[in-house]
């Protein structure tokens, strides 16, 4: 048995999930076992420090400060949860998968200076070193030296754990960004399909703090006062089918799209058309819900059981428009799954690497071949 725990901070900038897992075997053979999980909420300082990390718009000076600025504050929330719940000398392996500041799975054609990268920063040495444990960091980087997007990655996981032998599985995550992973029923793994949807929360954040002054939807209950427009939800749909258009595998992030200036543009149509502050969150929200079925009308089979996850999940509103589109079985998880499951998903990266397994599925990053994940740092 593996003893794991899990982290992920996300491209809400809105906190750091740390989970414990007990795991064991490896693959579809798996067994995981979540134990603990805290949501460390980040304040509004150092949540707008990572907002402007990810704006596209800093130094390399910027960067390298926070590569270790970063590091030292998860190693803060990863002791305080390992003294909370009495966990020294039963850690195997700590999994970070860092900030991401900038994302690009295609890069420039025909530019050899600007290949496809990623880059997710907090440094895993660091973190060894304050948490004395060893640390797995820099997950996405080998399935892109092997051609793939580095992302999703949370579809192996959803694999190993959530197949089910004679149904179509979807498992809908909704963080900042929302992706689907979808299983088919032979569960096939070279069939496996995964993408990133579009927006998960990202616009729906944006548009609660410019009309709100609120972090987020709470709930789904500020949209819930609102109607949809239907000529505002057009343009919305209009203005997003060139992400929507593109074949899997995609992936995508504020680096590319859903940033200041994305959210800027749609909401200045709202402002023209003179629409209420709770009909524009409605539209929004709604605008959401479309990209995640249109993308399965467009690029899935037949789904008989969804699972949605993610803090998206806890919009009801959100929820609900999703379920009057799509026609199957939908269902949340408990909430330490719904709110924890990628957090646990890079625990389970974190077992396969200890056990020298792969942890990326080609056919939906793209890459060439099956890899092993990550990048080990050790305390001494």
């Amino acid at each position: 048995m593996k003893r794991i725990i899990g982290t992920m901070s996300g491209t809400s900038c809105d906190g750091l999930d740390v989970v414990y897992c007990e795991i064991e075997n490896s693959f579809t053979d798996i067994k995981v076992k979540p134990l603990y999980f805290e949501a460390y909420d980040y304040d509004d300082d150092f949540r707008n420090h990572l907002l402007h990390l990810t704006s596209g718009k800093v130094s390399v000076a910027e960067i390298s400060h926070a590569n270790f600025y970063i590091a030292e504050k998860f190693s803060e929330c990863i002791n305080d949860f390992i003294e909370k719940y009495a966990l020294y000398n039963k850690i195997d392996l700590i999994v970070s998968h860092g900030q991401t500041v900038y994302h690009d799975p295609y890069g420039k054609k025909n530019e050899d200076k600007f290949p496809p990268c990623t880059l997710q920063i907090g440094d895993g040495d660091v973190i060894s070193v304050r948490t004395e444990n060893r640390v797995l960091s820099d997950l996405r980087m080998k399935d892109m030296a092997v051609k793939g997007q580095g992302a999703p990655l949370v579809v192996y996981s959803d694999y190993v754990i959530f197949s089910e032998k004679g149904k179509n599985v979807a498992l809908q995550n909704i963080g900042g960004i929302g992706n689907v992973t979808y299983i088919p029923s032979n569960n096939e793994l070279n069939e496996v399909m995964a993408f990133d949807t579009g927006p998960g929360n990202v616009l729906i954040d944006m548009a609660a703090k410019k009309l709100f002054n609120e972090k987020y939807d709470i709930s789904g209950n500020l949209s819930a006062n609102g109607e949809s427009n239907s000529e505002y939800f057009n343009f919305l749909k209009e203005f997003e089918v060139d992400y929507m258009d593109i074949n899997p595998p995609k992936s995508t992030g504020k680096e590319m799209r859903y940033n200041k200036k994305y959210f800027e543009t749609i909401f200045s149509k709202a402002e023209e058309m003179n629409l209420n502050k709770n009909d524009i969150l409605r539209t929004i929200v709604k605008f959401t819900a479309w990209t995640i079925c249109e993308s399965y009308k467009k690029y899935l089979n037949k789904i008989d059981l969804l699972y949605i996850t993610g803090g998206g999940a806890l919009n009801t509103t959100l929820v609900q428009e999703i379920t009057k589109v799509v026609n199957c079985d939908v269902k949340k998880l408990d909430s330490m799954w719904t709110e924890a499951k990628e957090a646990i998903a890079f625990a389970v990266m974190g077992n396969e690497y200890l056990n020298s397994h792969f942890a990326n599925v080609k056919s939906s990053t793209g890459a060439k071949r099956s890899v092993t994940l990550g990048k080990l740092s050790i305390p001494d």
